[in-house]
């Protein structure tokens, strides 16, 4: 099977987005952070839309700061990360599972590789 790909331009939101109906086989993002603070990028997997700030993430991953690093993250899983439910994807501003700090409209560009 090939990979679809999602490309989510982040608004002013924590941006949570759908990716599948049903079962979803994670197997890649690319992203870039254009601001000079850390963004957190959160997967979920589940039967009900998750709650930003409630749901604990089952991952996730920072997108570095732009001022302080590259700013890019590219990640790949070849053999895919899943779990039961659909997947869902989320950008906030701190890494804390129980963050739903919004993030800067356009401070992130991700796309994410899934089957």
């Amino acid at each position: 099977m090939t990979a679809a790909v999602r490309r989510i331009v982040v608004a002013n939101t924590t941006n949570l987005t759908k990716l599948k109906d049903g079962p979803a086989s994670l197997k890649g993002v690319a992203c870039v952070n254009t601001t000079a603070a850390a963004v957190f990028l959160k997967f979920y997997w589940g039967l009900v839309a998750p709650t930003i700030g409630t749901t604990v993430p089952d991952i996730t991953i920072e997108i570095p700061a732009l001022g302080t690093t590259t700013g890019n993250v590219l990640q790949s899983w070849p053999d895919g990360l899943m779990k039961a439910g659909e997947l869902y994807a989320a950008v906030t501003n701190l890494v804390t599972d129980a963050d739903a700090t919004v993030v800067a409209a356009g401070s992130a560009i991700i796309s994410v590789f899934y089957e």
